[in-house]
């Protein structure tokens, strides 16, 4: 249940910055997601709404954007993508990933574990009149 913790994190950073910037609104969010992290985009935007409902009452969108794994490979210097199935076994297990030029296991995962906030789409709220009794 991974998904929990990386909706957690991203909320936490949400309401850090809410607390800087008081008359903002926030009504989206750009998340890039690695696909080693075998995590489940709906899972993840579950999580951050459900998190936040409370503090934040009006629809949110989330856009995820997938960062497709990229290796290098120690053995013969090969870096590009990797082949794999998104099994959910591989959420207990990690694949056997080997290079695609050379076939040696001495490879390096280069992109594809991220999870960044890239981005978060504001609103500007109408500051309340003060009025005299």
């Amino acid at each position: 249940m991974h998904e929990f913790t990386i909706a957690k994190e991203i909320v936490m950073h949400l309401n850090e910055f809410k607390k800087q910037q008081d008359r903002l609104k926030i009504i989206g969010l750009n998340i890039e997601l690695g696909e080693f992290t075998f995590a489940n985009e709906e899972q993840i935007k579950f999580w951050i709404k459900e998190l936040l409902k409370d503090s934040h009452k009006t629809k949110l969108k989330i856009a995820i954007k997938r960062i497709k794994p990229v290796v290098h490979c120690n053995k013969c210097g090969y870096s590009g993508n990797v082949k794999f199935s998104a099994d959910p076994v591989y959420h207990f297990l990690l694949p056997d990933l080997r290079c695609k030029k050379c076939n040696s296991k001495r490879i390096d995962l280069i992109k594809g574990r991220e999870c960044n906030l890239k981005s978060v789409k504001v609103e500007k709220l109408a500051k309340k009149r003060m009025g005299l009794l």
